[in-house]
């Protein structure tokens, strides 16, 4: 295995900023906007009320970032093996040179992402189960917009 040159992964970097930048750029827009709207920034919680299997993450990682590792595996245990894949996934673009090893550990992380997503939507069962609707993240949101349609036209 070859590993890229600082120069090397610089760039890659760069480029991809360069490429992204205004799709990442208009994301956070949006999702500003959805918190300063409705509070929220899950479209699932926003439209229906009920949390996802994702809800919780993004204070996971505040937590996570914060060394406070209880509270993040409270708020979506999931949140270990995301940021496990995901540093994978990063030392895969940016640090691998070898094409080939990439190529054939491409689809061994596709792998490892549809199982961490399987787990994910097994534990969020298992959280509805025992933490709906009274322990957040696990809770459901009254201002959605089905509820909101719902009152309006009856």
């Amino acid at each position: 295995m070859k590993l890229n040159n600082f120069t090397t992964i610089k760039m890659s970097i760069y480029n991809d900023f360069k490429k992204y930048a205004l799709s990442a750029l208009l994301v956070l827009l949006g999702l500003i906007l959805l918190q300063v709207l409705f509070k929220r920034i899950c479209p699932i919680s926003i439209i229906t009320g009920y949390p996802c299997p994702g809800c919780g993450i993004t204070r996971a990682f505040f937590f996570f970032l914060t060394f406070r590792w209880n509270l993040a595996f409270s708020y979506n245990p999931t949140i270990f093996l995301w940021l496990s894949v995901i540093a994978w996934g990063i030392f895969l673009r940016y640090f691998i040179k070898d094409n080939a090893f990439k190529t054939k550990h491409k689809k061994i992380f596709i792998r490892a992402v549809t199982a961490v997503g399987i787990i994910s939507i097994a534990v969020y069962i298992v959280r509805m189960n025992i933490l709906y609707p009274n322990v957040p993240p696990m809770t459901y949101n009254t201002f959605n917009i089905l509820h909101l349609l719902h009152r309006f036209f009856i």
